[in-house]
């Protein structure tokens, strides 16, 4: 009985961390498309004033927006999702300057 305890203890942690890599990396991949929507943006922007072309700028504003909505969705999984969370929570004990070995260091040594 305490084998048949421990295994499921041991697979629901192991589907737990699964779980929060994956929504992790759902959170990523929304930042880094952002990035790249804005990367994009800025270069359209810099050809456009080269070449004059105002066409342009409205590829540049379709970026930007594409940019701003995939932050927006990066942030919304990072507040919404229960995996992120977990992180979020232990994040504002050490902002608070909680003392703990896993937060690096002793924020108020650092004030």
């Amino acid at each position: 009985m305490r084998a048949r305890f421990l295994l499921v203890a041991v697979l629901a942690v192991i589907a737990a961390a699964g779980y929060t890599a994956y929504a992790g990396g759902s959170v990523y991949r929304g930042l880094d498309s952002g990035r790249q929507e804005l990367v994009a943006a800025q270069l359209t922007i810099k050809n456009a004033g080269q070449s004059g072309d105002v066409s342009q700028l409205q590829t540049a504003v379709d970026q930007l927006r594409r940019a701003e909505r995939d932050f927006e969705d990066a942030k919304a999984r990072a507040r919404d999702d229960p995996a992120c969370g977990a992180r979020s929570a232990f994040d504002s004990i050490c902002a608070r300057g909680g003392r703990t070995s896993a937060c690096g260091s002793d924020r108020n040594a650092r004030q």
